[in-house]
């Protein structure tokens, strides 16, 4: 299978934060111009970041950079943590660099299934919830990973390779304000 074939967790996230930009990314080939947020993400994360989070979940070990793929799925990704607990769950966590309250941000959350599903598969187990620890809020949020929100995850991954197969430009109606820190907003005629 190429590489190109596989989708990413990011895919996930980015569809459901804005449809549109899978199609301008994944069928137009448009590569997204470079924001500050994306070279933060880029770098390095001291683990020392998740070290409460690693403390409350009582963890026997952490495994980082962590690449998972998934020939069922067409998926293919690198969570940042995985978590595994004394109790040997295994819990996936990311850090963004992003602002939130008290609850993950839902394009977030469905990111955060999705890597459930390639741990469940890579690891023969099943993922009950995950972290993610915001780095502008300083804010660790522990989220629940449903099957219901794996179920959509799945359904979103269904979606994005609809769109991807038969070239389609999906049809939006997001909050402009969401286009303003767009890196896609150059090529998308709905800003």
């Amino acid at each position: 299978m190429e590489e190109e074939d596989f989708l990413t967790p990011t895919d996930v996230k980015r569809f459901v934060y804005c449809p549109k930009i899978i199609y301008i990314s994944r069928v137009l080939h448009l590569e997204e111009r470079t924001t500050d947020y994306m070279e933060f993400g880029r770098e390095k994360h001291d683990k020392s970041i998740i070290a409460p989070l690693i403390a409350s979940l009582k963890a026997s070990r952490v495994l980082e950079d962590v690449e998972m793929e998934s020939q069922r799925l067409k998926m293919r990704g690198k969570i940042d943590y995985i978590i595994v607990t004394k109790f040997n769950e295994y819990v996936p966590a990311e850090i963004k660099w992003a602002e939130a309250s008290q609850s993950v941000k839902r394009d977030h959350a469905l990111q955060m299934a999705t890597y459930s599903l390639l741990i469940e598969e890579n690891f023969n187990t099943v993922v009950k919830r995950g972290a993610v620890y915001y780095l502008r809020s300083k804010n660790i949020c522990v989220l629940s990973i449903s099957e219901d929100l794996k179920k959509e995850a799945k359904s979103i991954i269904k979606k994005i390779s609809e769109i991807i197969d038969n070239e389609l430009e999906p049809e939006v109606k997001v909050i402009k304000s969401r286009c303003m820190n767009c890196g896609f907003k150059n090529y998308c005629l709905t800003f």
